[in-house]
């Protein structure tokens, strides 16, 4: 004789409940069908994605070079800025170079107007690296802001994005109203170092609200996209630095290895911007 808690039985639910696990099941029926009549696409290859597939496809996702700086208080980056006391960490997720999977995500995001896919980025970077440490004890995170110009021409800011989805998954704030562009300088994807350098000066200032002594003993994290020279975060970081009693953090989706110059040989060059 069968016992009775060997029966198997169907599972109960409540009316809500029930109505709310038919309307996951049209969703999933309805995402079917879309994929089937729009099919998704890899952005960096433009293959066709599976249903349980975001935004890369596996084999692109493979290709994405992790960054290998572990250590986020001393390294190659970091060392160029020794002398800015208040700068804690410098970090990445990945490395940027033209012509990759990374370059083509970037793309899509910037230019493409692939909005979702900044938050993507944002929580698949803090996923990988929250485990490091790298996000302790920071208390806001700060994008680098568009000019209101750019702004309004591609409508959004892409390190927001990204900052977005670093704080979905980390829970730290985002602050967007703290620093602001006063200039609008052109892309940075095609120039020089010497230009990139003059092009960064004082292209940052604290919004009209701020007060400088509001903020002492906060963790700021600058956040933005991609890194090269670093000009334009060394730019922000300077304008911050008005700020009394403050530590400073900054990461990139992604950066670029750094390259020699003149002869083999890195410019011997005072990082610091004097405010103008």
């Amino acid at each position: 004789m069968q016992r009775p808690e060997d029966r198997t039985s169907a599972t109960k639910y409540t009316p809500r409940a029930r109505a709310m696990r038919l309307a996951d099941r049209c969703a999933l029926g309805l995402k079917s069908l879309v994929d089937l009549l729009l099919p998704r696409r890899c952005v960096a290859c433009k293959a066709v994605l599976a249903f349980h597939e975001y935004y890369v496809c596996p084999s692109c996702a493979m290709k994405i070079a992790y960054n290998p700086v572990s250590n986020w208080t001393l390294n190659y980056r970091i060392t160029q800025w020794y002398d800015i006391r208040e700068l804690q960490r410098m970090a990445a997720y990945t490395i940027y170079e033209r012509q990759t999977e990374v370059a083509y995500i970037i793309q899509s995001l910037k230019y493409g107007r692939r909005y979702s896919l900044g938050p993507w980025m944002g929580r698949l970077a803090a996923t990988e690296l929250v485990a490091t440490g790298l996000f302790d004890g920071v208390d806001a995170l700060i994008p680098i802001p568009l000019s209101r110009q750019r702004w309004r021409k591609r409508g959004f800011n892409q390190a927001e994005l990204i900052a977005e989805g670093i704080s979905s998954v980390t829970g730290i704030p985002v602050w967007s109203n703290i620093l602001s562009r006063k200039v609008n300088n052109r892309s940075q994807t095609r120039v020089e170092f010497w230009e990139r350098y003059t092009n960064a000066q004082s292209i940052f200032m604290l919004t009209s609200h701020v007060d400088t002594t509001a903020y002492s003993g906060l963790h700021l994290m600058l956040v933005d996209d991609v890194m090269t020279t670093g000009t334009t975060m060394l730019s922000a970081i300077e304008t911050l630095r008005q700020l009394d009693g403050i530590q400073l953090s900054t990461f990139c989706w992604a950066w670029t290895r750094l390259g020699l110059y003149h002869n083999g040989n890195m410019p011997q060059l005072d990082f610091r911007i004097t405010p103008g």
